[in-house]
């Protein structure tokens, strides 16, 4: 992370936070990424987030904030949201951020990715174990929903995980255990079949 992208992503968050609606103004710097409903945005790597579970967006904001995710170096995305969850504030601010996206409901992203579906769904057997047979995801075992997702953005987190760019840090008990789980994927190619056939069960 540069110190001029640094400093680009400060002023962002705080032209943004000026310029945010009253009714919602929590939300104001997660849409200047993921979009005016939090759907996505793709150009800017920003995946949907309205419709994820509260428990969950709070857990990996407190990863970023804590230095669990978004270190590496060949993760820029992740260093970007890093730089965000710094400039967040304090647990209460999270709170509010969180809140607010949890009233947006759910919007699913549109599907993009496509792949040999038959083997996605062998694949995702060993997925199933955490996020659910139909991608619902599990609380209790920290594993969040799929269905519904960014599939480029599970994508990219897969291959994040298969090439050791998230899941290293000692204390990520859970992006320890998604890299390993990742890491039993043959190629790049599973991880598109597994989120291939994790778009049929939207």
């Amino acid at each position: 992370m540069t110190r001029t992208l640094a400093r680009l992503l400060a002023a962002a968050f705080a032209f943004v936070a000026s310029l945010s609606n009253a009714a919602e103004p929590d939300l104001a710097i997660c849409m200047l990424c993921h979009g005016t409903e939090a759907r996505g945005n793709a150009a800017v790597r920003a995946p949907r987030i309205a419709g994820m579970e509260a428990w969950y967006l709070k857990q990996q904001l407190g990863a970023y904030r804590a230095d669990l995710r978004g270190t590496n170096p060949d993760d820029v995305p992740g260093q970007e949201m890093r730089i965000v969850a710094l400039g967040l504030g304090d647990d209460a601010a999270i709170d509010r951020i969180v809140a607010a996206i949890a009233r947006l409901g759910i919007k699913p992203a549109s599907p993009t990715i496509a792949g040999d579906v038959a083997r996605g769904k062998e694949l995702y057997s060993g997925c199933a174990a955490c996020h659910g047979p139909q991608g619902e995801g599990n609380a209790y075992l920290k594993a969040p929903a799929l269905a519904h997702g960014s599939d480029w953005y599970q994508v990219a987190q897969l291959e994040n995980f298969m090439q050791s760019r998230r899941g290293t840090a000692p204390a990520d008990t859970g992006g320890l255990q998604m890299r390993a789980a990742a890491a039993a994927l043959p190629d790049v190619q599973a991880a598109r079949d597994v989120v291939a056939y994790i778009n049929t069960l939207r």
